[in-house]
């Protein structure tokens, strides 16, 4: 058994058979779109500097969770085409959302999906693979994980006291896996990802909202309470950002099953409180990932995310709450499970990691599970984050994931709404109470080509992806009311604005698949073309920026980034007016549609390029774990 090898005996196995291939090498196999160095094709194992303190080795029979993520079969650019397609009504594939197997069996290789599940299990490990979707996850003792990637796993403390495990080492695959391989995560534990809310009591300056007060805000006593002169209440939110006309229309959200993506566990009496004050009675259905979680350290967003999506749809027929641990395994197979159960047609998630945290096996690894979501008609709405366009809080840096490609950015404003009838009367950019919208350049991911129209050119362009791609309030002195661990209370952060849009865009999926026949699927090729064509379905933003102050850098660099007419790297192309968008989209009157809509369509049939040889190459390099290096130049 490898798990009573001695740790000196396992060092000394001999891997003289065995081809090492690392993500640089595997990323220019599959055609990966985001920003690697030069790869020597012969690097060996390298050794992992860290600067944390060592506190021992970790237990040889300790329980490790590994997640092998496989290459899709085309480059970022065929994915880009395919996607594009499935947007335009002129191609024959248009709106012909593939099934989670139908993905499968076209996008990834069967030959590498068996021979990396053959690989784990040889090494002993409890292999759980459905046969669907790119992540295989795999369960051992420490030993075992040690012996099958040839690394030692050992404990360390960070500046914070708190400890993880980490890989001395780069990881090895054999040749016969590495060809086929995306990342091997869950060798360390060391990053955690953030939620994205700031309450109203932590906002140094309450002060702002005090001359307001919700006069006709609805909900039950305690809420109203609570709200005082800051928050707001769903009812007007829903005036505000036009999601009454669609109500009016008899569009509530039925039909819809909504999805959120969450890292802490939550109390359902929070829950059940919240929904019973605003009269709601759709079920909220906790799904449990790779065990879920106890930990509640973040249950104020999960409230939050539950409590706005719920109020916003009074009538959808589920939110899923997908849960699960806090970690790079933990991470990815929850995403990947939301994508292979395909129920919820439109999702949000509020939890993220500036990009130069994140590395490149994790984007790597999220960016094929995107992509998978956009093709099955799927669409997933990121906060961009709080900490303005520093998302280290020391240099310009974007959020992850936020920043991806198949993902729609949602950044974040202070907004002012009438206290009589609840009328939109303007926005600012959020950058005050405790945090600023995330937004700017992505270091990760090169500009897509649906990111064109008015000021997507600009100042600050350098060809990488702009984030965010809308926005929505995020203030927590102009913020959302939540019922919390038995409290009522304010909270905003980008971490609102994500599902609020999500909330709103599911309300224009149901009116699509009621009139057109189909869901709406990816949606930012529609957001920026109505912002060429459109305009007027947006509030333009402009005024304030999101130079939060970190380090400095923003403020010489001119306070970036600023808010500006038409789309900017704060904002995006502004904040939506539900109702308005559905009215462009859909007709009038409207046309039915006799395909059937969804993931039930017929997939797309345009041929696929030839995919990669299945033979391994004869040589390559190791794994990387770490985050891969910024180029300085494009």
């Amino acid at each position: 058994m490898n798990s009573l090898i001695p740790r000196a005996i396992r060092r000394s196995r001999s891997y003289v058979s065995v081809v090492m291939v690392s993500l640089l090498a595997v990323a220019q196999i599959a055609g990966a779109s985001y920003r690697v160095g030069a790869v020597n094709p012969v690097t060996p194992q390298t050794v992992i500097p860290r600067a944390e303190t060592k506190v021992g080795t970790t237990d040889a029979q300790k329980e490790i969770t590994v997640s092998v993520s496989l290459a899709p079969n085309v480059n970022q650019r065929q994915m880009d085409e395919f996607i594009m397609e499935l947007s335009d009504p002129k191609s024959p594939t248009y709106k012909k959302f593939l099934t989670p197997k139908q993905f499968t069996a076209r996008f990834l290789d069967p030959v590498g999906r068996t021979a990396a599940a053959n690989f784990l299990k040889a090494n002993g490990l409890a292999v759980k693979d459905t046969g669907v979707g790119s992540v295989i996850t795999a369960t051992g003792a420490a030993a075992q994980v040690e012996a099958a990637f040839n690394v030692t796993l050992n404990d360390y403390m960070d500046a914070a006291g708190r400890t993880f495990h980490a890989n001395d080492k780069t990881p090895a695959l054999p040749a016969a896996v590495a060809p086929y391989t995306t990342a091997i995560l869950g060798l360390s534990t060391q990053a955690k990802w953030k939620p994205h809310y700031v309450r109203a009591t932590d906002s140094p300056n309450r002060a702002s909202g005090a001359s307001r007060a919700p006069q006709t805000a609805t909900g039950c006593t305690g809420a109203l309470t609570a709200l005082g002169p800051y928050g707001y209440a769903p009812n007007q939110f829903a005036t505000a950002f036009d999601f009454d006309s669609l109500y009016a229309g008899g569009f509530h959200g039925e039909g819809q099953t909504l999805g959120l993506f969450e890292l802490s566990d939550w109390l359902d009496s929070d829950s059940d409180t919240f929904k019973a004050c605003f009269s709601l009675t759709m079920p909220v259905e906790r799904v449990n990932v790779d065990g879920g979680t106890t930990d509640l350290s973040g249950q104020v967003e999960v409230n939050l995310d539950i409590d706005v999506q719920a109020s916003m749809t009074p009538k959808a027929s589920k939110i899923q709450v997908y849960v699960g641990p806090n970690s790079d395994t933990g991470v990815m197979d929850t995403y990947q499970r939301m994508a292979n159960d395909n129920t919820a047609s439109v999702m949000s998630t509020s939890w993220g990691l500036c990009e130069s945290l994140s590395g490149g096996t994790v984007v790597a690894t999220e960016n094929t599970i995107f992509f998978q979501m956009a093709t099955q008609g799927q669409q997933i709405f990121a906060a961009s984050g709080d900490n303005g366009s520093e998302d280290c809080a020391s240099t310009l840096n974007t959020d992850d994931p936020a920043s991806q490609p198949y993902m729609v950015g949602v950044g974040g404003t202070t907004v002012s709404i009438n206290n009589t009838s609840n009328a939109y009367i303007g926005e600012t950019v959020w950058n005050h109470g405790g945090g600023s919208t995330g937004g700017g350049l992505s270091q990760n991911w090169v500009r897509p080509s649906w990111q064109t129209g008015p000021g997507t050119t600009n100042p600050f362009s350098n060809n990488m992806r702009e984030v965010p791609d809308i926005a929505a309030p995020a203030d927590p002195n102009t913020g959302y009311i939540v019922y919390n661990a038995g409290t009522w209370e304010v909270v905003g952060g980008t971490s609102g604005a994500a599902p609020l849009m999500a909330a709103g865009f599911a309300l224009i999926n149901q009116k699509l698949l009621a009139l057109l026949g189909h869901r709406l699927g990816f949606t930012n090729p529609t957001l920026y073309n109505l912002l060429a064509t459109a305009p007027s379905v947006y509030h333009d933003v402009t005024g304030g920026n999101n130079c939060a102050q970190f380090s400095g850098t923003c403020v010489a660099a001119g306070n970036l980034y600023p808010a500006t007419p038409n789309y900017d790297l704060v904002t995006g192309v502004g904040t939506p007016k539900i109702g308005a968008i559905a009215n462009y989209l859909v007709p009038t009157p409207a046309i039915p549609n006799s395909r059937p809509p969804g993931p039930t369509s017929s997939p797309a049939t345009r041929p696929l390029p030839s995919p990669r040889a299945s033979s391994p190459p004869v040589m390559a390099t190791p794994i990387s774990p770490t985050p891969l290096p910024i180029p300085t130049g494009r």
